[in-house]
């Protein structure tokens, strides 16, 4: 996904893949175009302007 395309679906933020043409529900990992797909998630946060990422 790292070449993937940011958008939206009403007011769920998604992930695209190009490649795939396969498009992921970036809050949940669901994949809208083919439900056995997901993508694993991670808890965020934002600290004194640096990401923090949970894994």
């Amino acid at each position: 996904m790292a070449r993937g395309i940011t958008g939206s679906r009403g007011s769920r933020p998604t992930i695209a893949s190009p490649l795939h043409k396969e498009i992921y529900d970036l809050e949940t990992g669901e994949c809208f175009t083919n439900p056995e797909l997901r993508l694993a998630i991670y808890a965020t946060r934002l600290v004194d302007g640096y990401i923090e990422v949970a894994v």
